[in-house]
C-alpha cells in the first residue's frame, strides 16, 4: 500500500534518512527543511 508522509527536517539527519527510505519504497513524502540547497 502506497502511503503519503509529512516530514519536517528532510534536509538533514533522521528526516533525510527517513525520506530516502520512504522514497525508495515508492511512498510519497511531503517535507520541510531549512536548507533547501540540500534537498532535490
Amino acid at each position: 500500500m502506497k502511503r503519503t508522509w509529512f516530514i519536517t527536517g528532510v534536509s538533514s539527519r533522521f528526516g533525510r534518512c527517513m525520506t530516502e527510505q520512504l522514497l525508495a519504497k515508492d511512498d510519497t513524502v511531503i517535507g520541510t527543511g531549512r536548507n533547501t540547497d540540500k534537498v532535490e
